[in-house]
C-alpha cells in the first residue's frame, strides 16, 4: 500500500495602469488625452489544490488487483479593483491625488469578485487475469460551487475492459500471423460546470449600483437560477488494437459517440422582450451530440545500419446540437448554434460573378419585376456581386424569416469543423544521423473570412497583398477574384459562396535532420547538433491565401502573420 499528498499554491497580483482617451477606450498610460484622466486596476488571483491518494496492489497466480481512491480540493479568488479619476493637472501625474474630486462623476470606483471551489472523492478498481482479461471501474463524487446548492455535487461513474484474445489457446495457430488482438470497450459519465462563474449568488458580482437625484441605490442587474446542475457527458468507445510480423505493424481502431446532456449556456429572452441577453441567466438548455472514428497504422524495422519508423493517422468527427433553447435563427455568416444543425454553420448568399454594367442589372430588373440586389439597388452598378434568388427572381434579395425553413436567400454552406483530419511521420536513424518529419493536413473544411479583410483597401489606406495577387473587377478583366474597387462597400462582400474559403490544406509541419557526434562519455553523455524546420510548406485550396488555414477561429483583418521558421542548434547531455 502507497499513500501521497500533496498541495500547491498559485498566487498573482497585476496592477495595471491605463489612461482614458475623448472616445473611452481604454489605452495605455503613455497616450495623452484631453481632458486629463487615469483608471487603475489592480487584480489579485489565490488559487489553492489539495490532492490524497490511496493506492493498494495485490498479486496472486493469474490474478492482479488495484485500488485507488483519493481526494482533491481546489479553490479559487479572483479579486479585482479599478479606479477612474477624470480632470486632473497633467497627463503626467498617475496618482488620484492630482485629480479634481469635488464632482462624483469625477472620479468612478468598482470591483470584481470571481471566487469558486470544487472538491472531489473518487476511486478506482483495476483487475486483469494472466493479462488476457482486463476491466477498470471509477466512480467520482464531485462538488462545485458554481451551481445552485441543491444541485452542486454529482456522480459520475465509468467502467472499460479490454480481451487480449491473441493470448487465448485457441488462437495459438493463428498467433504467426497476428501478433496481437484485443478488443477494447468503455462506457463513462463526466461532468462539467466550468462555464459558470457564480451565477446562481445574487450579492456577488451581480449587484450594480447609481444614483436618483443624489440618492444612491443598489440592484441586482443580472437574473440567476436557482436550478442549474451539472453538464453530463456520457462517452462510450469501441475499439481494436492489432500487432502483425512481429508487431513491426500496428494498427489501431476506435469508434465513439459522446452526448452532453443538460449544456449550460444562458437562457433567451422568450416574453422578456427588451431584457439585455447579457443579463439573463444560465440554464441547463441544451443537448449536443458528437460521433466519429480513429484509424492510426505504424510500421517499425530495421534494414542494416537502418532503422526506420512510419506512421499514418486519419479521424472524423460531425456533431448535431438536438436541441438548445432558442438556438433557431440564422443570418448571413456563422451560426455558432443552430438546433437540428452541426455547430458553427455557415450561411450566404449564391452568386453569379458580377455584372458587367449598370444596364445590364436595368435590363434584369426589367426582365423580373420585383427583383432588387440586396440594399444596393439605387447604386448598383458594373464590378458588383451578382447574387441570386432563391425560387423566383420576384423580390428583393434577403434573409426571409431568418430561420432554416424561412431563410429567404439564404443557402446553407457547410461548417466550420474540420473533417477528416490526418497526419503522416517518417524518422530514420543510421548510425550517428537522424532524421525525422511530420505533415498534417485537413481534408474537409469551410471557413469564413470577416468581410473587412475583403475590403480592397483596408481601414490603413493600404491595398493588401490578395487584391495584388488575385485581381480586382474591371471592364478588362472581369473575372478577377474581387470585386470593384471601392473603399468601405459591405455590398459586395456579404457572406455568400464567392467568399467563403476551402479551408483544406496540407502542411509539412515539422522536418529535422541531426547528428550525435561521438565524445568521451567522462565529458558528456552526448553531443548532437541539428537543424530544423517548422511549418516548411503547405498546399491549400483556399483562394484566400495570406490566411493560416491550420487556424480554426473566423479571420478579420486583425490575424496574426504567418510565420515559417529555421533553427540551428546544438544539444548537450551530461
Amino acid at each position: 500500500m502507497s499513500r501521497r499528498a500533496g498541495f500547491a499554491n498559485q498566487d498573482v497580483e497585476r496592477p495595471l495602469l491605463f489612461s482614458n482617451g475623448r472616445n473611452g477606450s481604454e489605452r495605455p498610460a503613455y497616450h495623452v488625452n484631453n481632458p486629463q484622466s487615469v483608471q487603475k486596476v489592480r487584480s489579485l488571483s489565490y488559487q489553492d489544490k489539495f490532492e490524497a491518494l490511496v493506492n493498494y496492489d495485490w498479486r496472486g497466480d493469474d490474478h492482479h488487483f488495484h485500488v485507488l481512491g483519493g481526494a482533491s480540493y481546489e479553490q479559487y479568488l479572483n479579486d479585482q479593483i479599478s479606479g477612474t479619476a477624470r480632470n486632473g493637472v497633467s497627463n503626467n501625474f498617475f496618482s488620484f491625488n492630482f485629480y479634481d474630486n469635488s464632482l462624483a462623476t469625477n472620479s468612478v470606483l468598482s470591483d470584481l469578485i470571481q471566487p469558486w471551489k470544487m472538491a472531489s472523492l473518487f476511486g478506482r478498481v483495476n483487475y486483469d487475469y494472466a493479462d488476457r482479461y482486463l476491466l477498470e471501474a471509477t466512480v467520482r463524487y464531485d462538488g462545485s460551487s458554481r451551481l445552485a446548492p441543491g444541485n452542486r455535487w454529482g456522480v459520475f461513474p465509468s467502467i472499460s475492459g479490454a480481451w487480449r484474445i491473441s493470448e487465448e489457446a485457441f488462437f495459438e495457430s493463428a498467433r504467426d500471423k497476428v501478433d496481437n488482438l484485443k478488443l477494447r470497450a468503455s462506457w463513462g459519465q463526466l461532468g462539467n460546470s466550468t462555464v459558470l462563474r457564480n451565477d446562481f449568488y445574487p450579492y456577488i458580482g451581480l449587484v450594480s449600483s447609481g444614483t436618483h437625484f443624489g440618492v444612491p441605490y443598489y440592484y441586482q442587474d443580472k437574473m440567476i437560477s436557482s436550478d442549474i446542475t451539472w453538464e453530463t457527458v456520457t462517452s462510450t468507445n469501441v475499439g481494436v488494437d492489432l500487432g502483425f510480423l512481429r508487431n513491426r505493424l500496428n494498427v489501431t481502431a476506435d469508434y465513439y459517440w459522446k452526448k452532453n446532456n443538460d449544456m449550460l449556456s444562458q437562457a433567451t429572452m422568450g416574453n422578456l422582450n427588451g431584457y439585455p441577453q447579457n443579463k439573463l441567466p444560465f440554464e441547463n438548455v441544451g443537448i449536443l451530440k458528437v460521433w466519429g472514428w480513429e484509424i492510426s497504422v505504424d510500421w517499425r524495422d530495421q534494414i542494416g545500419d537502418v532503422t526506420y519508423q512510419v506512421g499514418l493517422s486519419i479521424d472524423d468527427s460531425k456533431n448535431e446540437l438536438v436541441k438548445y433553447q432558442g438556438a433557431s435563427s440564422i443570418s448571413a455568416g456563422t451560426i455558432a448554434r443552430l438546433e437540428g444543425y452541426p455547430l458553427r454553420t455557415i450561411w450566404g448568399y449564391q452568386t453569379d460573378g458580377f455584372w458587367s454594367s449598370r444596364q445590364e442589372y436595368l435590363d434584369y430588373k426589367a426582365a423580373n419585376p420585383g427583383y432588387e440586389s440586396y440594399d444596393w439597388d439605387a447604386r448598383l452598378d458594373g464590378g458588383d456581386v451578382r447574387y441570386v434568388a432563391q425560387g423566383n427572381p420576384d423580390h428583393r434579395i434577403g434573409v426571409g424569416g431568418g430561420t432554416p425553413d424561412d431563410p429567404g436567400d439564404l443557402i446553407f454552406l457547410g461548417n466550420e469543423n474540420p473533417r477528416y483530419m490526418y497526419g503522416f511521420n517518417l524518422g530514420l536513424q543510421w548510425k550517428d544521423f537522424d532524421f525525422s518529419m511530420f505533415w498534417q493536413g485537413v481534408a474537409k473544411r469551410k471557413y469564413v473570412v470577416h468581410n473587412d479583410i475583403f475590403y480592397p483597401v483596408n481601414y490603413d489606406r493600404t491595398p493588401h497583398s490578395e487584391l495584388i495577387r488575385l485581381g480586382y473587377w474591371t471592364e478588362e478583366t472581369p473575372d478577377a477574384y474581387f470585386a470593384k474597387l471601392v473603399e468601405y462597400q459591405t455590398y459586395n462582400y456579404q457572406v455568400s459562396d464567392r467568399w467563403v474559403q476551402n479551408g483544406a490544406y496540407l502542411r509539412l509541419k515539422n522536418v529535422q535532420l541531426g547528428y550525435t557526434i561521438p565524445v568521451p562519455e567522462n565529458i558528456l553523455q552526448s553531443l548532437r547538433v541539428y537543424v530544423m524546420g517548422n511549418d516548411v510548406w503547405e498546399y491549400t485550396k483556399a483562394k484566400f491565401k495570406a490566411l493560416d488555414p491550420e487556424v480554426s477561429n473566423n479571420k478579420n483583418r486583425n490575424y496574426y502573420p504567418f510565420f515559417r521558421t529555421w533553427t540551428m542548434g546544438v544539444s548537450l547531455t551530461f
